[in-house]
């Protein structure tokens, strides 16, 4: 009965994860975000290699998946957001998963496995670099954690350990930012049972197979070097050398922007009870550890129970308005109190009265690993050029541990079936669901992540709207604010290149263009951003990715040239690239923001600089 109860529980947050992706990954359109994986995915579904026709300096794990996927079921928009919509059903199971391990009960990780599906790909809705690496990221973690756990299953532990690297590299080669913090989580997970745990014969089975994983990987590569001939320096240096320069950059940048970002997570989660729990809490259980290292204030918890955990509570209120300004609803206070309880009167209770708690070894490590993910989260969204709504997918995760661990150490001074342990627990995990409610009216329903301003009946689909490409027919279209053009230009321009049956050249984000004409992608990079994509002007790099511009040019005798506004999102103009000014290009026709010329003649005298 308990294993039909999981398949149930397992389905439906699967389902749920889909449903809840789909119908908001519909709404809206955001050319430079919602663009890039459809057409690294087109050009791998068409036949180009990556590091060889075009050069991603992130995503690529992301783009090889997107493009099997395009080759197996078509190029559309739905199987688009098919696609985001089954990672995000996938994280739900993942996720519950997890926390069952940890020790939360079936009912409790189910309700918070469901929160965190609206984290993870609502926001974007489409598929994306970095939910493709946070998704990754919390296999790699769920697997290390099923290697502490199962050490009396060899071969379970053995197939997890295997799944190590080759997780840790799959989040990693899709974004560098989070997937690197992968890595060193998942050693210091696995670490106890290669340090104490099991003996040697789970030490050796552990290393010998996570090695066996590592080599899989390595071999895997090295294969694929040689069979497509791909130039190592090519591979270094957008893989390494420009993520490595973006982001030494960012860090110089983190100390005098750091204010501003945190003011900005602020803003999103200060409403939020689960974030203003963990922060608050901590500060709480600080000052109660604190007080019980040089007092004897255990005996007095532990005499007058009741009393301390009022005035705990009250002064976790307290220090929530100093640092919020203010108080935003109800359930905010019961996030609050409950960590309060859980890390000091229930800590403090149980250090002096529960012998059991020294043997404990449970609560520190998932203590650990809920402030741990939760601190992923922060340092992404202070460190990557991204909004803060785009990096939180592990909240609900975090929240759900330090509930499970406020909820035992309730129980260590209260009766265990206790009616206040139910209703303090039914009032966390309702706190829990006012957020994830708050969370997706302010950015799901919003689009907040894509800058849109989306109108009400375009959200709710009671209007009849423009029609779109038949590509694209899944698709409730509206743009960002940056953006000016219509679905009515978007339709005539694809019908306009189809017609001509002759390739172009895009300049600017709306790179879907290529595959929903079918058409083949010239440029060298999957998005128009200096470091990120595009080496930095004035360097032989820079010269070196103008030549491939003009050599693709050539190579697929372009015909057509397209400007898409005025300059691209990341504020690049055809005029900052020299090889492009000396085309011979004669004006044609303009659809919205895009301008249509065509290409008359490439000289023989280039100019790169």
């Amino acid at each position: 009965m308990a294993k039909k109860n999981d398949v149930v529980i397992g389905l439906f947050l699967f389902s749920f994860g889909c449903l809840i992706c789909l119908y908001y990954g519909r709404i809206g359109f955001m050319p430079l975000d919602q663009s890039v994986v459809f057409d690294g995915g087109w050009r791998i579904c068409s036949g180009q290699t990556l590091y060889h026709d075009f050069a991603p300096s992130t995503g690529v794990f992301t783009v090889l998946m997107q493009g099997v996927i395009f080759k197996i079921f078509g190029v559309n928009w739905f199987i688009y957001c098919l696609h985001a919509a089954v990672i995000n059903g996938v994280f739900c199971v993942v996720v519950a998963c997890l926390l069952r391990m940890l020790g939360l009960g079936r009912w409790m990780a189910a309700g918070y496995a469901l929160l965190s599906g609206i984290l993870l790909y609502p926001p974007s809705g489409t598929p994306y670099m970095e939910q493709h690496s946070f998704f990754f990221m919390i296999l790699a973690v769920t697997a290390a954690v099923g290697v502490q756990k199962t050490t009396r299953v060899a071969s379970a532990q053995a197939g997890l350990a295997f799944l190590l690297i080759p997780l840790c590299l799959m989040a990693y080669t899709s974004k560098q930012n989070p997937g690197a913090m992968a890595f060193p989580l998942v050693i210091m997970i696995i670490a106890p049972v290669l340090i104490r745990g099991g003996g040697q014969p789970v030490r050796n089975r552990v290393l010998r197979w996570t090695a066996a994983g590592a080599a899989t990987c390595a071999l895997t590569i090295a294969v694929a070097i040689w069979y497509w001939d791909l130039d190592l320096r090519v591979i270094h240096q957008y893989t390494f050398d420009q993520p490595a320069a973006l982001g030494t950059r960012r860090i110089l940048r983190f100390q005098d922007e750091l204010p501003a970002r945190v003011l900005l997570l602020f803003e999103l989660l200060s409403r939020s009870a689960a974030f203003n729990t963990i922060v608050v809490g901590a500060l709480i259980w600080t000052i109660a550890q604190i007080c019980l290292h040089f007092t004897k204030t255990a005996a007095v918890i532990s005499r007058y129970r009741a009393t301390a955990a009022i005035l705990l509570a009250a002064g976790a209120l307290l220090l929530s308005t100093m640092i919020f300004g203010r108080l935003n609803n109800v359930l905010l206070i019961v996030g609050v109190t409950g960590l309060a309880l859980a890390s000091a009167v229930g800590r403090a209770i149980a250090s002096g009265s529960d012998s059991d708690a020294h043997r404990d070894r449970t609560t520190p490590f998932n203590l650990f690993l809920a402030f741990t993910v939760f601190g992923v989260c922060f340092a992404f969204t202070n460190l990557a050029n991204n909004h803060p709504a785009n990096g939180i997918p592990y909240l609900f995760i975090s929240f759900g541990i330090i509930h499970h661990e406020f909820l035992n150490a309730c129980r260590r001074f209260l009766a265990p079936r206790s009616r206040l342990v139910l209703a303090l627990g039914m009032f966390l995990f309702g706190a829990a669901a006012a957020d994830s409610w708050m969370l997706n009216h302010t950015i799901n329903r919003t689009r907040l992540v894509h800058d849109m301003v989306v109108p009400e009946h375009i959200i709710s689909g009671d209007a009849t709207l423009d029609p779109l490409p038949q590509d694209l027919t899944f698709m409730r279209f509206a743009v960002g604010r940056f953006y000016r053009y219509t679905a009515a230009d978007l339709t005539n321009l694809v019908q306009y290149l189809r017609a001509r049956d002759e390739n172009f050249y895009l300049f600017g984000d709306t790179s879907i263009l290529y595959g929903l004409t079918r058409r083949p992608s010239v440029s060298p990079s999957l998005m128009f951003d200096i470091i990120h994509s595009i080496p930095p002007r004035n360097t032989p790099e820079f010269v070196t990715y103008q030549e491939r511009v003009i050599e693709n040019l050539r190579r697929f005798d372009v015909r057509l040239i397209i400007k898409e506004g005025d300059e691209t999102f990341m504020g690049l103009r055809f005029a900052d690239f020299p090889c492009l000014e000396s085309l011979d290009l004669r004006f044609l026709v303009r659809f919205g923001a895009f301008q249509v010329y065509e290409l008359e003649n490439i000289p023989e005298d280039i100019a790169w600089k």
